[in-house]
């Protein structure tokens, strides 16, 4: 699948941001980057693989699309750079080695508890990503399967499971890859991308060595510790192609219709019956387990239907309503997106000086619920929301009330 971006807009869109740099000269270097990222595509779009890797070696080399990377990396960095500096950087940042840019770490804390590693980086060895992205980008092995960097988001997955449910699809095996990054390994990525090996190793892999250490305090936290070759860095702006790529063949392998739902590490297969999603989510562990860019595994994996206990994806529960209700197909957020939603609600209401708590609770309930465009009202999920919202409400006073 194609999603080669437009370096030229890109580039646009950065000259005004960088008050030292000539756009002229920016815009120059755009427009041969773009050309030879285009003839990366026409080679791949026409089956000519080994052509479009080799047009990808040249433009990972190119000193015009090393200029605009950097552009774009100092911009998203808001570091000021010189037109002199953009030069002699482009000059000699090469994908093949090393930077010796610093690498730092934190935890990031996650809603349903616990943290997330994150990377950070500088603008040389983000530009080297951006540099990695747009090639696999323009190579097309994403998978057309990946909603999450296909664009859309959430309403073009509720588009494809409404378009699933009205061809008659009622199982769905859903799925949750545990620790995705982390389980990737680099010969096995070697394999699979179209990429120099020492690039692999340089500018995907590269960054998940070393411990974590918290914004907060400093600490080593001891959570960052990985496997060695094993493992792309969470932050990396080429990470999420990756691993949507590695995935994402062996989804393809696996899906009995022809047809899945990829969202990060969130994963949605339809199937024909019961039985055939048993099977499914058998094949698919297997099949992640055995592959060449793992073992991969799955925190979790289910196997559900619309029409009794509906499917839960991305923070949405798909159902058919009952029978009372019409019988149609419906979405509306799911019981964890409540119970995250009541959380959240009330730490704001508790936090409110002077005290419109409920006001506050108010105002942020009907964002919220904006959040949900696809939501089918009114029904009991309505009713379930006006509930949450009052139990926000009282969970809000209990904990202004220990505070003081």
């Amino acid at each position: 699948m194609w999603d080669t971006p437009n370096i030229r807009d890109k580039a646009t869109g950065v000259a005004g941001t960088l008050p030292n740099v000539a756009p002229a000269g920016l815009l120059r270097a755009a427009d041969a980057a773009a050309a030879q990222l285009e003839s990366v595509e026409d080679a791949a779009v026409h089956g000519r693989q080994r052509a479009a890797r080799g047009r990808a070696y040249t433009y990972l080399a190119s000193y015009a699309a090393k200029k605009v990377a950097l552009a774009r990396a100092a911009a998203r960095k808001h570091k000021a750079i010189t037109e002199g500096e953009l030069d002699r950087e482009a000059q000699r940042l090469s994908p093949w080695r090393d930077c010796g840019e610093p690498i730092g770490y934190y935890e990031k804390p996650k809603p349903e508890g616990g943290t997330r590693p994150i990377t950070t980086f500088g603008y040389r060895r983000t530009a080297l990503q951006i540099l990695v992205d747009d090639a696999l980008k323009a190579l097309g092995r994403r998978t057309a399967f990946d909603f999450a960097r296909s664009g859309g988001g959430p309403m073009a997955v509720y588009n494809e499971v409404a378009d699933l449910h009205a061809q008659g699809y009622i199982w769905f095996v859903t799925a949750d890859i545990a620790d995705c990054f982390g389980s990737l390994g680099h010969d096995g990525l070697k394999r699979v991308l179209p990429l120099p090996n020492t690039v692999v190793e340089t500018v995907i892999g590269n960054g998940r060595q070393g411990s974590a250490h918290s914004p907060d305090t400093g600490g080593d936290t001891g959570a960052h510790r990985d496997r060695p070759g094993r493992g792309i860095p969470q932050g990396a702006v080429c990470s999420s192609e990756v691993a949507g790529i590695a995935i994402g063949r062996v989804v393809e392998k696996v899906a009995p219709c022809g047809r899945a739902l990829l969202y990060g590490d969130d994963l949605l297969i339809p199937t024909a019956s019961k039985s055939q999603a048993k099977v499914t989510r058998k094949a698919l562990a297997q099949a992640l387990a055995e592959d060449p860019v793992g073992p991969v595994g799955l925190r979790s994996a289910h196997v559900k239907d619309l029409q009794i206990k509906g499917v839960d994806f991305i923070g949405r529960r798909y159902e058919q309503a009952s029978e009372f209700w019409g019988g149609f197909f419906r979405c509306r957020p799911s019981n964890k997106a409540f119970h995250r939603f009541m959380d959240r609600a009330a730490r704001l209401g508790a936090n409110a000086h002077p005290e419109p708590r409920d006001e506050k609770i108010d105002i942020y309930a009907s964002r919220w619920g904006k959040s949900f465009p696809n939501w089918h009202k009114p029904l009991p999920a309505d009713a379930m929301f006006v509930v949450t919202i009052q139990r926000a409400k009282e969970k809000a006073d209990n904990l202004a009330h220990q505070g003081t």
